[in-house]
């Protein structure tokens, strides 16, 4: 539990969580939620604001792992990732 604990304060001091609980984004957690797609880790999803930092697959499955998605919800989150960052009708 304080392994656990000690981790959720790591990522509240630095700007990664927004105070809900986060699941550590490991190596095999990674590796596991990527598997649920054919789709290349450095494939490109584009800017993300407001910062404009670029999203690839990998970060996006980076992400999914610290929101406590399961592997078969990635292809879901890579396609509204993509949504929300294209153009604007």
């Amino acid at each position: 539990m304080t392994q656990q604990f000690d981790e959720f304060e790591f990522f509240l001091e630095k700007p990664w969580s927004d105070g809900l609980p986060v699941v550590t984004p490991t190596e095999d957690r990674i590796a596991k939620m990527l598997s649920a797609t054919h789709r290349n880790p450095d494939e490109i999803i584009g800017p993300i604001p407001p910062a404009m930092e670029i999203a690839t697959v990998n970060s996006v499955a980076i992400s999914a792992v610290m929101a406590g998605c399961k592997p078969e919800y990635l292809p879901v989150v890579l396609g509204a990732t993509e949504l929300m960052l294209g153009p604007r009708i």
